[in-house]
């Protein structure tokens, strides 16, 4: 929260379609407006949240068409097309708040807060000299997934040969992690070692007080 003759900080959050990254993400929205921050919730038209119910927040629909991609499209094809659907908007969007401020005799700072699955919001927000933070709601469990998934690359095994997921392995490639600033780095050093590993993922890990 921003102390008094600071700027106020204006986050802006990019969620995922899916309930289960969806509803923590408004969780957090919810959490952060009640310390001060401005909160824009930028969403797909799948699955939208219902404005009503989060009333001090600004809402922008993303147009996704994920209509045209048909039942038959797997995860790895949905994800692309939700991202690059969403992507022409969502940086329209993000242009526009951008003028706004710079019009605006009440200055905020923006910050991107995007779910994992938005990338194409990190790399939108990188374009326009944003700040942004991954947010990744999935369980503690996925970790040794993606401990193995860069020595399945590796192997030729990684992505499956005929899924269509080649293209995907190739926009995810850097994810953050945050740790409690009292855990050890044999600690963390147990769970993950995926630091100047070669394949599609590369983590860094950094603690946080």
């Amino acid at each position: 929260m921003a102390e008094q003759g600071e700027k106020r900080r204006r986050l802006v959050l990019i969620a995922s379609p899916l309930q289960g990254h969806l509803t923590p993400m408004l969780q957090l929205g919810s959490y952060l407006h009640s310390k001060g921050f401005s909160i824009t919730f930028a969403h797909s038209e799948l699955n939208p949240p219902d404005p009503s119910k989060y009333p001090d927040f600004i809402f922008l629909p993303l147009p996704d068409k994920l209509s045209d991609t048909g039942g038959s499209s797997g995860f790895i094809q949905f994800l692309q097309a939700l991202n690059d659907n969403c992507k022409p908007h969502l940086q329209k969007h993000l242009i526009q708040i951008i003028d706004a401020q710079n019009a605006s005799s009440q200055k905020e700072s923006i910050v991107i807060i995007h779910d994992n699955l938005m990338f194409c919001a990190g790399s939108i927000a990188g374009d326009l000299g944003l700040p942004s933070i991954i947010v990744r709601s999935s369980s503690a469990a996925c970790v040794p997934a993606y401990r193995i998934i860069p020595q399945l690359h590796k192997e030729g095994r990684f992505p499956v040969e005929g899924n269509g997921s080649g293209t995907q392995s190739t926009q995810i490639q850097r994810y953050t992690i945050y740790w409690p600033h009292n855990t050890t780095k044999p600690e963390i050093d147990n769970i993950i070692h995926l630091k100047n590993t070669p394949g599609c993922f590369h983590m860094e890990h950094h603690r946080i007080s």
